[in-house]
């Protein structure tokens, strides 16, 4: 078993006993490892100290349960192995800004720290062969694009920490509530075509610390009051990523996609690409749900 296996094997065990105790000399033995060895590797191969990655799995998991009126936010604390209330609160506005009491007040989208899969940091796939994991399936190919396609809808302005890395980051998803405002308001803008395409863009913004965010659908021209992007023509890269709802698509395995994309697959094979990324979607009801991400090569 290669070490990231041992690893992985223990987050498994982490994500199915969430609201159980967790001690770190019984996950280290899930390894077989020392306590000593195993909190060193799974820091390093996780980015976070165990009881952290623990910790944020469980704020990430109650969210869940938030959404129960019915269950008094005291028992989601103690369920999900907070001591009190205050405890609680401390930890999950530090994480996300708002309290659990304003989060079910107003259950805006969040970024949470994602369980991770570490084989695709140590997996590169060929262009056209599908790597498929325990949750996701993801394939990389080249593709032409004969001419601008033009999209119409609604932009804002990220704070990069407050978003990157893609599932390692904690706070309110503002990409995920523009991507919201968009599907709501998706019939305010006028002549969208016939074939259901939208897409969620980011690229630099003037304000260093900061990037662009524009969700729209396709049109043949642009629009008074709203937002436009251009895809331009010529040679992309195209990652397609499956998932099992589409719920998990966009708050999970998106992230998944475009962190073995940009931070493995694109850095193995050297290849250039102009500063921005394109998440082009065709419809919340496919089977299985799937979106590319697509980056242009200089």
């Amino acid at each position: 078993m290669h070490a990231w296996e041992a690893i992985q094997k223990t987050v498994e065990h982490i994500e199915d006993n969430i609201t159980e105790e967790l001690k770190v000399e019984y996950l280290a033995d899930i390894a077989h490892l020392s306590s000593f060895y195993y909190q060193r590797l799974f820091s390093r191969l996780v980015k976070k100290p165990v009881a952290e990655y623990i910790k944020l799995r469980r704020l990430a998991r109650s969210t869940e349960a938030l959404l129960n009126e019915e269950t008094r936010i005291l028992d989601v604390a103690v369920e999900y192995g907070f001591n009190d209330h205050s405890i609680y609160t401390k930890n999950f506005k530090s994480s996300y800004g708002v309290t659990p009491d304003e989060y079910r007040k107003n259950p805006v989208r969040l970024n949470h720290f994602n369980k991770p899969e570490l084989l695709l940091n140590y997996t590169t796939i060929d262009k056209d062969v599908p790597l498929i994991t325990e949750s996701i399936v993801i394939e990389i190919t080249r593709k032409t694009l004969d001419k601008t396609r033009l999209f119409n809808g609604f932009s804002c302005e990220i704070n990069i920490k407050n978003q990157i890395p893609l599932g390692e980051s904690t706070g309110i998803d503002n990409a995920g509530q523009l991507q919201e405002k968009y599907r709501k308001e998706e019939s305010k803008i006028p002549n969208l075509l016939p074939d259901c395409i939208s897409i969620g863009a980011s690229y630099p913004s003037e304000r260093d610390g900061y990037f662009n965010y524009f969700v729209g659908g396709e049109v043949e021209n642009k629009a008074k009051d709203f937002a436009s992007f251009e895809m331009t023509s010529g040679e992309y890269i195209t990652c397609s990523v499956e998932a099992e709802t589409f719920e998990e698509l966009v708050s999970v395995s998106l992230g998944k996609g475009m962190n073995y994309l940009m931070g493995i697959w694109m850095p193995k094979h050297k290849i250039e690409i102009e500063p921005y990324s394109i998440e082009m979607y065709t419809g919340t009801d496919q089977n299985p749900p799937n979106v590319e991400i697509w980056v242009k090569v200089k």
